[in-house]
């Protein structure tokens, strides 16, 4: 049960998945990181004129520009290696996160378990108080009991079944 438990929270828990995703995100993004900037192509027009046409005003500069930018050697390695590290810290970052929620599931199957075990204790408690319910009340009945002893078995009896209902709303709240 308990494996179940964790693989189902580590499956559907919206914090761990979204720190999976910015883990992969990060991963994904070295590579990018370590390559220089994409190339940009641009169109450029200078002292137009005021009728729109191209072909009559030779005054018209058109230019067509293509740049790229190269920074100083060494820098794209030292970007790729950076962003390596920052994915790694996120990737610690996950494994915390994962961890932690299998300490917490983990706890209140503990948790669970625990009631559980206090309830079965008190069932048979139950069942014990009211057998000596009856012999109490069969002895009242016949002469030598007394009320006495029929009275405290039914108080201990209602002190159990309070702890039971107790119990029971325990055992839902930590489940």
């Amino acid at each position: 049960i308990l494996d179940n438990l964790l693989r189902e929270a580590i499956q559907r828990n919206p914090d761990l998945i979204a720190s999976h995703e910015e883990t992969q995100a990060a991963v994904a993004q070295v590579p990018i990181s370590g390559s220089p900037e994409d190339p940009q192509l641009g169109f450029r027009l200078k002292d137009m004129p005021t009728t729109f046409s191209f072909t009559r005003e030779n005054a018209t500069e058109k230019q067509i520009l293509f740049s790229q930018k190269y920074p100083f050697p060494g820098k794209l390695g030292l970007r790729e290696e950076v962003a390596g590290q920052s994915a790694e810290v996120i990737r610690a970052r996950y494994y915390e996160a994962r961890i932690h929620l299998i300490e917490q599931v983990r706890t209140a199957f503990a948790d669970v378990f625990v009631v559980d075990k206090e309830i079965e204790l008190a069932l048979e408690h139950q069942r014990m108080l009211k057998s000596l319910v009856a012999i109490a009340t069969d002895k009242y009945r016949v002469g030598p009991g007394l009320q006495q002893d029929v009275l405290n078995a039914d108080v201990a009896l209602a002190r159990v079944d309070s702890l039971l209902i107790e119990l029971v709303r325990k055992r839902n709240t930590r489940e």
